[in-house]
Protein backbone atom coordinates (compact mmCIF):
# COMPACT_ATOMS: atom_id res chain seq x y z
CA UNK A 1 0.00 0.00 0.00
CA UNK A 2 1.19 3.59 -0.84
CA UNK A 3 0.72 5.37 2.28
CA UNK A 4 -0.35 8.61 0.12
CA UNK A 5 -3.14 6.71 -1.06
CA UNK A 6 -4.83 6.69 2.93
CA UNK A 7 -4.51 10.32 3.18
CA UNK A 8 -6.16 11.89 0.01
CA UNK A 9 -5.67 15.22 -1.39
CA UNK A 10 -7.61 18.03 -3.02
CA UNK A 11 -4.78 19.68 -3.99
CA UNK A 12 -1.51 18.51 -5.44
CA UNK A 13 1.41 16.91 -3.32
CA UNK A 14 4.76 16.90 -4.19
CA UNK A 15 4.77 12.99 -3.99
CA UNK A 16 1.94 13.47 -6.88
CA UNK A 17 4.57 14.47 -9.16
CA UNK A 18 7.45 12.74 -8.12
CA UNK A 19 5.25 9.19 -8.71
CA UNK A 20 5.45 10.36 -12.58
CA UNK A 21 8.42 8.93 -14.51
CA UNK A 22 9.72 12.11 -15.70
CA UNK A 23 9.82 13.48 -12.41
CA UNK A 24 7.61 16.77 -13.52
CA UNK A 25 4.37 17.25 -15.07
CA UNK A 26 3.58 20.13 -18.22
CA UNK A 27 0.01 21.46 -17.72
CA UNK A 28 -2.29 24.35 -19.07
CA UNK A 29 -3.64 26.83 -16.76
CA UNK A 30 -7.51 26.26 -16.53
CA UNK A 31 -7.88 28.82 -13.66
CA UNK A 32 -6.67 30.54 -10.98
CA UNK A 33 -9.13 31.60 -7.83
CA UNK A 34 -8.43 32.28 -4.04
CA UNK A 35 -10.77 29.41 -2.31
CA UNK A 36 -10.22 28.31 1.60
CA UNK A 37 -7.53 25.52 1.98
CA UNK A 38 -6.57 24.04 5.46
CA UNK A 39 -8.55 23.20 8.29
CA UNK A 40 -12.67 23.76 8.60
CA UNK A 41 -11.56 25.37 12.45
CA UNK A 42 -9.28 27.94 10.69
CA UNK A 43 -9.13 27.59 7.18
CA UNK A 44 -6.98 30.05 4.44
CA UNK A 45 -7.96 32.07 1.69
CA UNK A 46 -5.45 31.24 -0.54
CA UNK A 47 -4.70 31.54 -4.71
CA UNK A 48 -5.42 27.76 -6.25
CA UNK A 49 -4.04 27.49 -9.66
CA UNK A 50 -6.10 24.52 -11.90
CA UNK A 51 -5.54 23.22 -14.66
CA UNK A 52 -6.65 21.26 -17.96
CA UNK A 53 -6.99 17.27 -17.76
CA UNK A 54 -7.24 17.37 -14.06
CA UNK A 55 -9.32 18.11 -10.96
CA UNK A 56 -6.52 18.47 -8.48
CA UNK A 57 -5.66 22.22 -7.73
CA UNK A 58 -2.05 23.04 -6.75
CA UNK A 59 -2.27 25.90 -4.15
CA UNK A 60 -0.32 28.76 -4.72
CA UNK A 61 2.81 29.99 -2.19
CA UNK A 62 4.37 33.26 -2.78
CA UNK A 63 7.73 31.56 -4.79
CA UNK A 64 5.53 30.12 -6.83
CA UNK A 65 3.28 33.14 -7.83
CA UNK A 66 5.86 35.31 -8.59
CA UNK A 67 7.35 32.49 -10.33
CA UNK A 68 4.52 32.98 -12.61
CA UNK A 69 3.97 36.61 -12.11
CA UNK A 70 7.40 37.33 -14.22
CA UNK A 71 7.00 35.02 -17.12
CA UNK A 72 3.21 35.92 -17.22
CA UNK A 73 2.36 39.61 -15.51
CA UNK A 74 0.66 39.90 -12.47
CA UNK A 75 -3.22 39.80 -13.74
CA UNK A 76 -3.90 36.07 -13.07
CA UNK A 77 -6.40 35.95 -15.93
CA UNK A 78 -3.58 36.39 -18.41
CA UNK A 79 -2.07 32.91 -17.00
CA UNK A 80 -5.23 31.24 -18.34
CA UNK A 81 -4.27 29.14 -21.40
CA UNK A 82 -0.66 29.30 -20.57
CA UNK A 83 2.16 26.26 -20.32
CA UNK A 84 3.62 25.00 -17.13
CA UNK A 85 5.70 22.63 -16.20
CA UNK A 86 5.17 21.40 -12.21
CA UNK A 87 7.99 19.66 -10.75
CA UNK A 88 9.82 19.51 -6.57
CA UNK A 89 13.09 20.28 -5.29
CA UNK A 90 14.08 20.43 -2.34
CA UNK A 91 12.86 23.06 0.05
CA UNK A 92 13.23 24.25 3.89
CA UNK A 93 9.51 23.89 5.72
CA UNK A 94 9.53 24.05 9.43
CA UNK A 95 12.75 23.54 10.33
CA UNK A 96 13.47 20.39 7.93
CA UNK A 97 14.31 19.72 4.49
CA UNK A 98 10.92 18.39 2.35
CA UNK A 99 10.15 18.17 -1.13
CA UNK A 100 7.99 21.53 -2.45
CA UNK A 101 6.36 21.89 -5.73
CA UNK A 102 7.75 24.36 -8.17
CA UNK A 103 6.18 25.52 -11.29
CA UNK A 104 8.17 27.23 -14.36
CA UNK A 105 6.65 28.44 -17.56
CA UNK A 106 6.79 26.35 -20.40
CA UNK A 107 7.61 28.17 -23.91
CA UNK A 108 7.29 26.44 -27.12
CA UNK A 109 9.64 27.82 -29.87
CA UNK A 110 8.67 29.65 -32.92
CA UNK A 111 10.15 28.15 -36.50
CA UNK A 112 12.37 30.27 -37.68
CA UNK A 113 11.84 30.40 -41.80
CA UNK A 114 13.99 27.44 -43.45
CA UNK A 115 14.87 25.77 -40.59
CA UNK A 116 14.16 22.00 -39.68
CA UNK A 117 11.59 22.83 -37.14
CA UNK A 118 9.46 25.02 -39.55
CA UNK A 119 9.71 22.23 -42.08
CA UNK A 120 8.33 19.92 -40.16
CA UNK A 121 5.63 22.24 -38.81
CA UNK A 122 5.07 24.54 -42.00
CA UNK A 123 1.87 26.02 -40.13
CA UNK A 124 3.27 29.17 -37.46
CA UNK A 125 0.12 28.88 -35.81
CA UNK A 126 0.41 27.06 -32.12
CA UNK A 127 -1.23 23.99 -31.84
CA UNK A 128 -4.52 24.11 -29.14
CA UNK A 129 -3.48 22.14 -26.08
CA UNK A 130 -4.80 18.29 -25.99
CA UNK A 131 -6.49 18.66 -23.17
CA UNK A 132 -9.45 21.53 -24.48
CA UNK A 133 -12.54 20.00 -25.71
CA UNK A 134 -14.56 21.27 -28.57
CA UNK A 135 -18.12 22.57 -27.65
CA UNK A 136 -19.62 20.35 -30.61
Amino acid sequence: MNINDAFPSKYLKSSDIDALPAKEAKMTISNVAIEDVGTQDSPEHKPVIHFHGTEKGMVLNKTNAMALEVDFGPETNSWIGQKVAIFTQPVMFSGRQVRGLRLRAVFEPVPQAGSALAQTNPDPRPTPPDDDEIPF
